[in-house]
């Protein structure tokens, strides 16, 4: 028979428990990474469809009609749209109300 004695075996020590909780712990370089990804990423969802429109609203009709009703690069930049809708129309008369 073999006796137990109070000494631990070689090799068969417990890890000691961290002393704080994982999310607290210094993060890793392909963490950081994949949440600056998905921030950027985020970023582009949001702002990219704003771009669209500002851009669109400031293109010319012909430049509108060219690209097939998605301008991403501005050719002619006009107004005449911010004209329009600020002439008194619909929308004005609208924004009073």
């Amino acid at each position: 028979m073999t006796a137990v004695t109070g000494k631990p075996v070689r090799g068969t020590r417990r890890w000691a428990a961290p002393p704080r909780p994982v999310w607290e712990e210094k993060p890793t370089r392909a963490g950081l990474a994949g949440k600056g990804l998905v921030l950027v990423l985020a970023c582009l969802a949001i702002l990219f469809p704003l771009w669209i429109v500002v851009v669109t609203s400031l293109s010319s009709r012909k430049t509108i009609d060219e690209a097939g009703g998605l301008v991403m690069v501005p050719k002619g930049i006009t107004f005449v749209a911010y004209e329009e809708l600020l002439s008194g129309g619909q929308v004005t008369r609208a924004a009073v109300v």
